[in-house]
This record gives C-alpha cells, sequence and structure tokens, in this order.
C-alpha cells in the first residue's frame, strides 16, 4: 500500500520540522544548562565522580573559576580516560557518545553554548 500526501501537506510537514529546529536552536546561549548537560560536560570532560566530589561538595563556597575549569577539558586526560571513568562508575551509558562530545569540546570549545549545541544536535542525529 502506497500512500502519497498531497504536495501542499508535504510542505506544511516540513516547514513545521524546520521551524521547531529553529525554535530549539535559536538563542540557545539563554536557554537553561540542564543537569545532563552538565553531566556530559564534565564526563566527556574527563573528570570522575570522585574529583567532582572531592571539589565541589564540600559544604563550602565554591568560587565561579573553580566551576568553571570543570568545563574545560581537564589537563592531561584523554578519550581513554573518559571512556575508562564511564565503564568504572557508569557503565550504562555510551562511550561512544561522551568520546564524540569531548571531540565536539575539542574542536569547538568547551563553553555552555558549544556544549548545548553538540547535545541538541545529537538529539537531531538520533545519538542521545
Amino acid at each position: 500500500m502506497n500512500v502519497r500526501f498531497p504536495i501542499w501537506l508535504n510542505r506544511i510537514l516540513m516547514l513545521l520540522v524546520v521551524v521547531g529546529i529553529l525554535f530549539r536552536f535559536v538563542n540557545l546561549d539563554h536557554k537553561v544548562y540542564w543537569h545532563d548537560e552538565v553531566y556530559t560536560s564534565l564526563r566527556a570532560a574527563g573528570y570522575t565522580r570522585w574529583e567532582i566530589d572531592q571539589e565541589l561538595f564540600q559544604n563550602k563556597e565554591v568560587a565561579i573559576g573553580t566551576l568553571q575549569r570543570f568545563q574545560q577539558i581537564k589537563p592531561g586526560s584523554t578519550i581513554a580516560d573518559t571512556v575508562h571513568s564511564l565503564a568504572q562508575e557508569d557503565p550504562q551509558h555510551p562511550p561512544l557518545y561522551f568520546a564524540m562530545a569531548r571531540g565536539w569540546l575539542k574542536l569547538f570549545g568547551s563553553s555552555m553554548t558549544a556544549s548545548a549545541y553538540f547535545q541538541h544536535s545529537s538529539v537531531c542525529w538520533g545519538c542521545h
């Protein structure tokens, strides 16, 4: 059974998809950075849960510079470190996704906007 939609309906559906994609990406730098986006940034940057807990969850004020350091790729770490920390601490997460996120951070920087673009784009690619 081969169902054909009218051309006008196809064009309306394509327009709606384009508008939906635009709404997803417009002003992305002004949208809330969600928990899962923070988690992806930390993991892709090569940090372990223990390192994060030791620095950030010690019942004290944390300077913004300390927080921003965790957005950068961890000095001296590799993709293998990212995959190893996932295997040890969160084996249910797909290592290829985090390896791709790390590559994205290296190419485009580790700003919240760059990180969010990767994560929102990966939804469109069907990676996440």
